[in-house]
């Protein structure tokens, strides 16, 4: 059943006209592996507190060829 709800959630948030926030992506990256994957024109901004596990995503979207307008913001809220 969790695969199935993540799948539909990536869909529905990959299919917004607006800006994307993943907030805490984390190694796990959250949704961020999918939303490229069903909309390649997705504005995304992915954070997280740090900036090494960004790097890696970064690093990631450009090796796929997607994510083109994928950003990345290491910040923290306290």
């Amino acid at each position: 059943m969790g695969r199935r709800i993540y799948g539909t959630s990536s869909v529905e948030i990959s299919s917004s006209n607006g800006l994307i926030l993943d907030v805490a992506s984390g190694p796990g990256g959250g949704f961020v592996p999918c939303i490229p994957y069903y909309n390649d024109d997705a504005y995304v901004i992915v954070n997280d507190i740090e900036y090494r596990i960004l790097l890696e995503w970064r690093r990631f979207s450009k090796s796929i060829g997607r994510g083109r307008y994928v950003d990345f913001l290491a910040a923290d809220a306290e």
